[in-house]
């Protein structure tokens, strides 16, 4: 899978962290089970209910309505010095669903 990443500000006066994310292939339930079967995330199973991808760890929250190719990841700790952390934490992400096809 094919990943377009935009960094962007998150809240709190500019100083959280987020990416927005153009996928090559639509977020299915199938790419949600393989991110929970890595035992790293959590699922909101009422946003699942809802037709939302919402899943989330301690460094993370990430995001975005099902069967669409946006995506956005939002850092929980993402003020300095915490926010190179972050950036390697969304990367591992970005490599995750990479490899998920």
């Amino acid at each position: 899978m094919e990943i377009t990443q935009y960094n962007v500000q998150s809240c709190c006066g500019g100083k959280g962290k987020a990416a927005a994310m153009v996928l090559s292939k639509p977020l299915t339930k199938t790419i949600l089970a393989k991110v929970m079967a890595t035992g790293d995330w959590v699922e909101a199973t009422y946003q699942t209910a809802a037709g939302i991808f919402y899943v989330e760890n301690k460094w993370l929250t990430a995001f975005g309505p099902f069967n669409s190719t946006s995506l956005q990841l939002k850092c929980k700790f993402a003020i300095p010095p915490k926010d190179k952390e972050c950036q390697q934490h969304i990367d591992a992400f970005v490599s995750m669903i990479k490899a998920m096809e």
